[in-house]
């Protein structure tokens, strides 16, 4: 093979030569979800509890700021340094409670994210064991391994942090609006029209950034299957003077997957600075 073969290869020496790269289409994203959902499911108690801490956390955070405003203007204002004392001690112990249940929040959901893996991982290394062998000709193990390793991480970093940062930003917003609605309506008004902008670009960028992600996460298993295939495969790349050739080609592979992995970190990265930044906007108006 010659060593200024600048393509891609397709085909890999070494054992299981005959595999192939392959770019699967990543599962539908709402179907994925409602089967990790089922083996949540398992664990309904630890859920509620979750549910629970969650909500807790959340109202006192709420509370907290509310309590702001009446300390600064009856208390401050009015410089009543007794009365500021006492709900400065209202306001403590509600920030206390609150980081007591975001920290039991925080710790049932690592607990449950972690069970779930375990019991992905089992059924699939159960599944694995039943496949014909075919599939392993037409699979790179170390594609196979990156299901192991790779994704079971990114599953459960939504778990840990994804998914429950989804939910406390929905109950806040939800219980911010209604703290604005209850303290002045038509301040609240003008403040929603700037929601639509703000979901309209945080829509742009999740689907620039998934799928990217996509594409970096398929560049990741060609990479990994590449690594195994040169690894269990070396005693042929000796014998066929396949060096210079294998780094070449995993030069190639890893420029792809730094691309792909920088564009993908960029575009996930540009989701807080921007909402940061309308909210500024709306703040200003």
């Amino acid at each position: 093979m010659s060593t200024s073969n600048k393509s891609i290869p397709v085909s890999l020496p070494g054992p299981g030569s005959s595999r192939r790269i392959k770019n699967e289409k990543p599962q539908q994203g709402f179907k994925a979800l409602w089967r990790l959902m089922r083996y949540l499911s398992s664990q309904r108690l630890m859920l509620l509890l979750i549910l629970i801490s969650l909500l807790l956390g959340t109202a006192g955070t709420l509370a907290g700021n509310y309590l702001l405003r009446p300390a600064i203007n009856n208390y401050v204002l009015k410089k009543d340094i007794v009365g500021l004392g006492h709900i400065a001690l209202v306001m403590i112990g509600i920030y206390i409670a609150t980081g007591i249940f975001n920290m039991l929040q925080y710790r049932l959901t690592i607990k449950v994210a972690q069970k779930t893996i375990s019991n992905l991982r089992n059924d699939l290394f159960d599944r694995m064991q039943y496949l014909p062998l075919q599939f392993y000709d037409t699979h790179q193990h170390g594609d196979l391994m990156s299901r192991f390793t790779n994704d079971m991480d990114t599953v459960s970093d939504a778990l840990n942090n994804s998914i429950t940062q989804l939910l406390i930003s929905s109950i806040t917003l939800l219980g911010t609006l209604a703290l604005m609605l209850y303290i002045s309506p038509i301040l609240s008004i003008i403040a929603l029209i700037m929601i639509p902008q703000m979901l309209y670009l945080a829509k742009l960028i999740i689907n620039k950034s998934k799928s990217f992600f996509a594409a970096n996460q398929a560049a990741l298993g060609n990479a990994n299957g590449y690594v195994e295939e040169m690894i269990s495969g070396q005693k042929v790349v000796k014998v066929f003077g396949h060096e210079n050739a294998a780094i070449e080609q995993f030069e190639q592979l890893n420029q792809v997957l730094r691309e792909k992995a920088t564009k993908a970190q960029f575009y996930s990265g540009m989701m807080m600075p921007l909402m940061a930044n309308m909210s500024t906007i709306l703040i200003t108006r």
